[in-house]
């Protein structure tokens, strides 16, 4: 311990009460012959009764005022030098106004209204300049499009018959009764089921899967009728 530096430490006049524990714990590890003090924050923190957090902004803060410089020795350890010869007027020791060394700017107090600290001093507003982050109008108009039901008078419409021609033009003679079975079946459906975002695309879907005219069923008697209208045939092609 250096008697010079404990000495040095007590008169110095701090921003926050945790700052000047700190100071006179980093004078109580100060060694005067080689300058070497490298106390951890844990050791620190357990002397100025705080946290490990409130040791690094006191550290900054000492920064600040000048009392200190920080050095990391091997990306571990860091190694305070204490600057013994900076003087600044306080109530204590009656000196008068010298400048003080600042390296960075100062760090903002734990007490910003002053309480329980015997300096008075005034906390600017922080100026940041951040711009907005700005959203492209896309992805809003993208996220704002919904889909809806088929309204219940819904009827075949230039568009829907002109891509159903060109879909499946096998369908167009019976087109409208399709049109029908679609607007029935869409507008029946519960839930969102029913709900879709593009009719003329599902319209087209559904002409895919419409099957062509199927055959009509031929009854017994028709068979029959058939079979003696070709006997027929046949017969007055082989009198001739």
């Amino acid at each position: 311990m250096s008697f010079e530096a404990a000495a040095w430490a007590i008169k110095r006049r701090t921003r926050t009460p945790t700052a000047k524990l700190v100071l006179i714990a980093l004078a109580d590890c100060h060694n005067g012959d080689t300058g070497q003090c490298d106390p951890g924050n844990t050791y620190l923190a357990d002397v100025a009764q705080c946290t490990k957090r409130s040791v690094i902004n006191a550290i900054e803060e000492l920064e600040a005022l000048g009392y200190i410089c920080t050095e990391k020795s091997n990306g571990r350890k860091t190694n305070y030098d204490l600057l013994l010869h900076v003087k600044q007027c306080n109530e204590f020791t009656g000196e008068k106004n010298a400048p003080v060394k600042t390296k960075h700017k100062p760090v903002k107090s734990e007490h910003p209204t002053g309480e329980n600290d015997n300096t008075s001093f005034s906390i600017q507003p922080v100026r940041t300049s951040s711009k907005p982050v700005e959203t492209p109008s896309g992805s809003n108009e993208a996220k704002s499009k919904r889909g809806t039901r088929l309204p219940g008078d819904w009827t075949l419409t230039e568009e829907f018959h002109t891509e159903a021609q060109r879909i499946r033009p096998d369908l167009i003679n019976r087109i409208h009764e399709i049109a029908d079975e679609f607007r029935d079946y869409w507008v029946a459906l519960s839930g969102q089921r029913g709900v879709k975002v593009d009719w003329l695309a599902t319209w087209r879907n559904w002409l895919r899967r419409e099957r062509s005219s199927a055959p009509k069923f031929k009854t017994a008697a028709d068979q029959r009728s058939e079979r003696a209208a070709a006997t027929y045939d046949y017969e007055r092609a082989t009198n001739f």
